[in-house]
């Protein structure tokens, strides 16, 4: 009676089922039927089809109010019926995060701050933002070591621009982790240097296993987190001001303790996947339906 469909395709699915199959159907737009992600033809077609569909879509349920706001400005108007619904995660085993993350601990840079950085290797993530506020924190006499976990088509230029920064052992690119909670365990603090983010999962990871985070300021990290309460923001596309980010971190063990409370009680009250799911279901049960 009802199909719910995620990102362009599967909301194409949807609609087309909602119109042949008298169904209802529910959207949740990602990717390129959100934002400008392709060049003009694309993006002109892309935009077209989801002016068209919006007709045969019952409700949208976007995952951050930014996504929200970026849909409505892309069709032009905003659907019929809407909500948001920010998503969640499980609750981790954190004993068994201690004891996995014990094994990995040769990793770390036990004399600095061990900064860790969550996410496929492209432009969008800001990785290389992340590099120049490295090159930043080397400047100022800083101990740490970046990690970045994830794999993508920017390595080989990346290492390329830590080497040429002369960051040596303080940029370590692990690759991708078959589980990369254990990785965020071990870190001291969690760095999210995207450049847009229509959410942001490594946000609430972190929070979930009580670890600071600094942020850019971008897309739904601004709904995420709340700056100086359960995690520090900065400027997107600037390393200076994430390298001010990560000083305040590294100087002040205090603040990372209550910067990772804060935001595993943060975790708790809004972004249990529990809490996601129970949202979802109050609205597949909404009168709309009839």
């Amino acid at each position: 009676t009802i199909v719910h469909g995620h990102g362009a395709k599967g909301g194409a699915y949807a609609r087309l089922l909602s119109l042949f199959c008298g169904v209802k159907s529910i959207y949740t737009p990602h990717g390129g039927s959100v934002h400008r992600m392709f060049g003009l033809a694309e993006e002109t077609v892309y935009t077209a089809v989801e002016k068209a569909l919006l007709r045969f879509t019952d409700y949208c349920l976007f995952e951050s109010r930014y996504s929200a706001d970026a849909y409505f400005a892309k069709v032009g108007r905003e659907p019929k019926a809407w909500s948001v619904n920010h998503n969640g995660v499980p609750a981790p085993d954190l004993p068994a995060l201690e004891h996995a993350a014990a094994a990995l601990k040769d990793l770390r840079d036990e004399e600095g701050l061990n900064i860790g950085v969550f996410g496929i290797l492209r432009p969008q993530k800001g990785q290389s933002v992340a590099l120049k506020a490295a090159a930043e924190l080397v400047s100022r006499g800083l101990r740490f070591r970046m990690h970045f976990f994830g794999r993508g088509p920017d390595r080989e230029a990346l290492e390329a621009e830590a080497a040429r920064l002369g960051l040596g052992g303080k940029a370590v690119f692990h690759g991708e982790a078959d589980d990369p909670s254990p990785y965020m365990f071990l870190m001291d603090t969690v760095l999210i240097p995207s450049l847009f983010e229509s959410f942001g999962y490594v946000a609430i990871e972190a929070f979930s296993i009580g670890r600071p985070v600094a942020a850019a300021a971008t897309g739904g990290l601004r709904e995420i987190i709340a700056d100086g309460e359960t995690g520090l923001l900065f400027a997107p596309g600037d390393p200076a001001a994430m390298a001010v980010a990560l000083a305040r971190l590294a100087d002040d063990p205090g603040l990372r303790r209550r910067l990772g409370d804060s935001g595993r009680s943060c975790f708790s009250g809004h972004f249990l996947e529990s809490h996601m799911l129970d949202r979802a279901r109050a609205v597949y049960a909404r009168p709309w339906r009839e």
